[in-house]
């Protein structure tokens, strides 16, 4: 796959994922007592991508290392009107 751009990810912990509109883009806000990864599209359309972490089907698995996150597997944003996909990998998503 080509990279088509490269953006610069960081993320927050949270407990309750923050409302849309009090998203930064981004900022993947990660709720580890819900299980849930959420972020603006990284496309830049803003639209919202929420994906679940740990035994939920289909499930993400996330790593810190050295404050920069890495996301397995890629996220294929359904709610992009692009169909964004990209891969997180230390702190850098790959829009494919």
């Amino acid at each position: 796959m080509k990279t088509k751009n490269k953006v610069n990810v960081n993320f927050q912990l949270v407990e309750f994922i923050p409302n849309d509109e009090d998203m930064q883009f981004a900022v993947l806000y990660i709720s580890e007592k819900y299980k849930t990864i959420a972020h603006k599209c990284l496309c830049g359309c803003g639209n919202l991508s929420i994906t679940p972490v740990g035994n939920i089907k289909p499930k993400w698995n996330y790593n810190v290392n050295n404050e920069k996150l890495t996301m397995t597997p890629s996220v294929l944003n359904k709610n992009c009107p692009q169909n964004a996909h990209y891969i997180i990998t230390n702190g850098i998503a790959n829009i494919v």
